[in-house]
C-alpha cells in the first residue's frame, strides 16, 4: 500500500470513529432533553433541544455508514481482523454506555420534576442500542470471516509445503501417484 492510501485509510477510520462518537453523544443528549431543566430557567426553543440533535444523529449515521462502506467493502480492503476488533470494542463500549443511560434514566425518570414519561428515553436510546449491537455483531462477523480465511490459507500453505517436500526434481515420491497395478508381483 502506498503512503497516500495508508493516510486515506487512517483518515477514514478517524472520521468513522468521530462520527460514531458524536452519534452516541447526540443520541444521549436527544434522549435526555425532555428530562433536563432549561438552561436559563425557561423552556428553550424546540430547535436547539430536539431538532438540532436529531439532525446531528441522522448526519452522523450517514457519515458512519458511508465511511464504513468505503472501509470494509473496497476490493483491496483487508481490514477484517483489525476492523472487526475495532467495531467490537468501540460499539461494545457504545452499547454499554447507552445501556447505562437507559437504566439510569429508567430509575430516575419517575422522580423527575420536568417529565415523568419514560417513552422519550426509550424512543431515542433503544434504536441507538440496536445500531450499536448490530455494529458489534458485524464486527464479530468480520473478525470470524478473517479468522476462517486465515485458517484456510494456513491449510493451503501447509499442503503446498508438504507437496514440495515430497517432490524431488519434479518427481513425486508418494505411492498414490504411481500407476502400478496391485497384483503385479
Amino acid at each position: 500500500m502506498t503512503g497516500a492510501k495508508v493516510l486515506r485509510r487512517i483518515a477514514s477510520w478517524l472520521l468513522f470513529l468521530a462520527a460514531a462518537t458524536w452519534f452516541l453523544v447526540e443520541t444521549i443528549e436527544l434522549a435526555t432533553a425532555p428530562y433536563l431543566a432549561a438552561y436559563d430557567g425557561e423552556i428553550t426553543d424546540l430547535f436547539t433541544r430536539f431538532y438540532l440533535p436529531l439532525l446531528y444523529v441522522v448526519l452522523c449515521l450517514g457519515v458512519m455508514f458511508t465511511t464504513q462502506f468505503a472501509l470494509f467493502h473496497h476490493p483491496e480492503s483487508n481490514t477484517g481482523y483489525m476492523g472487526g476488533i475495532v467495531l467490537m470494542v468501540f460499539f461494545g463500549v457504545g452499547f454499554g454506555v447507552s445501556l447505562y443511560a437507559l437504566i439510569r434514566g429508567m430509575i430516575s425518570v419517575p422522580y423527575n420534576a420536568y417529565c415523568t414519561n419514560p417513552s422519550f428515553l426509550y424512543c431515542a436510546v433503544l434504536p441507538a442500542m440496536s445500531i450499536f449491537f448490530g455494529e458489534f455483531v458485524y464486527g464479530f462477523v468480520l473478525y470470524w470471516q478473517d479468522h476462517k480465511a486465515k485458517k484456510k490459507r494456513e491449510v493451503i500453505e501447509e499442503a503446498k509445503e508438504k507437496a514440495a517436500k515430497e517432490e524431488v526434481d519434479g518427481v513425486h515420491l508418494n505411492k498414490e501417484d504411481l500407476d502400478i497395478p496391485a497384483n503385479v508381483g
